[in-house]
C-alpha cells in the first residue's frame, strides 16, 4: 500500500481576523472513507450526489487516488450520543483509512450542555481513530458554525 500526504486546511474567520489551522493527513489507497456526522454530513437539503464527502470521495478519484469504499453513517438531528448509537448499531470494522467526524449542532440546538458534548465528542473521536485502524493520520474533524456568537 502507498501513501500519499494531503495537507487539509482550514481557515476560520471570527469577526474580521481569522486562523488558519492545518493538519496532514496520510492518504493510503484505495481509499475506504467513512464519514461520520449529522446534518452537515448528509447535506439535508441537497442530493446525494453533491453532499461534501461524496464530493471529497469524487475529488480524490479524479486527482488519480485509488478509491474502494464511501461510507456515510449522518442524520439529520443526531446529536454525539444518537451518532455513538449509530456506529454500535451499524458494527464497523476497523478497515477505513480515511474517517471524518463532524457532530454537535445538535448537541447546541436541542440545549444539551458543553458539559455532556466534551465527553461525548472525545469518545466519538476515539472510536474514529479505532476505525481508522488507530491511526491518528486518517481522521480529521469539521468544526461546525457555531450559532451562538455567528448568525
Amino acid at each position: 500500500m502507498s501513501g500519499r500526504i494531503l495537507i487539509l486546511a482550514t481557515v476560520v474567520f471570527v469577526f474580521t481576523e481569522y486562523t488558519v489551522y492545518s493538519q496532514e493527513l496520510t492518504i493510503t489507497e484505495p481509499v475506504r472513507f467513512l464519514a461520520l456526522g449529522d446534518s452537515y454530513t448528509i447535506g439535508a437539503s441537497v442530493s446525494p450526489s453533491v453532499r461534501w464527502p461524496k464530493q471529497l470521495f469524487d475529488s480524490l478519484t479524479a486527482r488519480g487516488y485509488q478509491t474502494e469504499s464511501f461510507e456515510i453513517i449522518a442524520q439529520t438531528g443526531w446529536r454525539t450520543d444518537d451518532l455513538e448509537q449509530a456506529i454500535e448499531y451499524a458494527n464497523l470494522t476497523e478497515n477505513y483509512n480515511l474517517v471524518s467526524l463532524l457532530i454537535g449542532v445538535n448537541n447546541q440546538y436541542q440545549g444539551y450542555s458543553v458539559d455532556t458534548y466534551k465527553p461525548g465528542f472525545e469518545d466519538l473521536l476515539k472510536k474514529a481513530v479505532a476505525l481508522a485502524g488507530g491511526k491518528t493520520t486518517r481522521v480529521f474533524v469539521l468544526s461546525i458554525p457555531d450559532y451562538a456568537y455567528t448568525p
